[in-house]
């Protein structure tokens, strides 16, 4: 049976002032599955609230990191 190691961005979503990354992940038995990555708030106005605005960067480089590895597997496949 081939090795299934596939994952795709399903999708990120913003509603509001929130934003959301999931991923769907297709395993070696051929079953994909769901995950939801980060669900953070979106900073629409100074704050001096680090943590928020630390979570959001952090949600975006995660959003670069998938694209970067969907793009390399898609390109080297």
């Amino acid at each position: 049976m081939e090795e299934k190691n596939e994952f795709s961005i399903l999708g990120f979503q913003v509603a509001g002032q929130k934003f959301d990354l999931y991923v769907l992940i297709r395993d070696k038995e051929n079953i994909s599955r769901l995950f939801l990555l980060r669900s953070v708030s979106i900073p629409t106005q100074y704050t001096d609230n680090r943590k928020t605005i630390f979570e959001f960067i952090e949600a975006l480089l995660l959003l670069r990191v998938c694209i970067h590895v969907h793009y390399t597997n898609t390109f080297i496949s």
